[in-house]
């Protein structure tokens, strides 16, 4: 700055969509030309999708493109301690499972006084209890290489196979995160399944990414189960902004609705918006191309509402800025809209 003010921006991630198939980062442009103007510094990492890799593999793509930002923001002039996370579609049901698979082991380390990594690998598939999960997995280090059967059986016929699913150990905590905001979300994916399939999306594409195991991925039966099992993620899961559109054909908003109140059983502090009329896509590709800036606008203020000092550091969002104004033609808008398959 020309003052001399070397303060460090907040940071924003952003988890992008895509049906676990065909998620890039340039699906966070816009939501980058709005907030960098503003002072925010945005970070799009590129997570590997179907069919290189399963539904653990790209938890862990995320789980350790987190763990980079947290290490090497300052490098450029972003703050560690003031990250937001932002998900959407697929990226709000991935940074969805990765927040509270990490949190509850947190929980249920503290709670045996014990600081070693854990994986969640056959808890909610079994039923079994959450305490004695814990007792058996906390010493766990990685999440177990999947089997040559079943990698034989992946979708008949492709020599496709999953990256093994284990992780590398990472070192942040959900808490260290100022806030999430999952967007038009997937996350109660044994009862979309039939829903996926009526779209498109085959039911041997989905059991292959998800292990054949959607109870297991699905974050609102995480959630459930965990709140079943009387576990209390106040101290270790970040406030949330949970975002959906009315119109939503691809991930109906009645699963988001049902994925907060599953979040406020745990005691996190969750608060729900829900946009009218806006589709699945709406909010991040057609409204903000039209110069309509309300999901943009809504991360912003929640950047300055939880980031440290963010409401003193960082203006008013202003929708007159010339990253913010319309980008094309109404007509070629609402030509593309009818061709989303989302």
């Amino acid at each position: 700055n020309d003052d001399g003010d070397l303060s460090k921006a907040p940071v924003v991630i952003f988890l992008t969509g895509g049906a676990w198939i065909i998620g890039y980062k340039m699906w966070g442009a816009l939501l980058s030309r709005a907030l960098c103007p503003h002072g925010v510094l945005v970070v799009i990492p590129d997570y590997r999708n179907f069919p290189q890799i399963g539904v653990e593999g790209m938890m862990g793509d995320l789980d350790m493109a987190v763990e980079w930002v947290k290490s090497h923001i300052e490098e450029y002039g972003g703050d560690p301690d003031n990250i937001v996370l932002v998900g959407q579609s697929a990226g709000a049901h991935l940074g969805s499972m990765l927040l509270l698979t990490k949190s509850a082991a947190a929980a249920r380390a503290d709670a045996l006084n014990t600081v070693n990594n854990f994986s969640f690998e056959n808890l909610i598939d079994k039923g079994e209890d959450f305490d004695l999960a814990i007792e058996r997995k906390v010493s766990e280090d990685s999440l177990d290489e999947l089997s040559e059967d079943k990698k034989k059986n992946s979708l008949s016929g492709s020599s496709a196979n999953p990256i093994p699913t284990k992780r590398s150990g990472s070192t942040w905590k959900p808490i260290s995160i100022r806030g999430w905001i999952p967007i038009s979300g997937p996350y109660d994916l044994v009862g979309l399944s039939d829903h996926f399939q009526s779209r498109g999306l085959d039911k041997r594409i989905i059991d292959w990414i998800f292990d054949s195991n959607l109870s297991k991925y699905s974050p609102t039966h995480l959630a459930r189960n965990l709140s079943d099992s009387s576990v209390d993620l106040s101290n270790y899961f970040p406030p949330v902004c949970l975002i959906h559109g009315s119109n939503d054909v691809s991930a109906p908003c009645s699963g988001g609705i049902e994925f907060g109140e599953a979040l406020r059983s745990l005691q996190i502090k969750c608060e729900t918006l829900i946009y009218d009329n806006m589709t699945h896509t709406d909010p991040i590709i057609e409204k903000p191309l039209a110069g309509e800036q309300q999901l943009h606008r809504d991360i912003y203020d929640r950047v300055r509402k939880w980031c440290e000092a963010g409401e003193e550091r960082l203006v008013e969002f202003d929708d007159s800025l010339p990253m913010c104004v319309r980008v094309a033609p109404q007509l070629c808008i609402d030509v593309a809209r009818a061709c989303n398959p989302f």
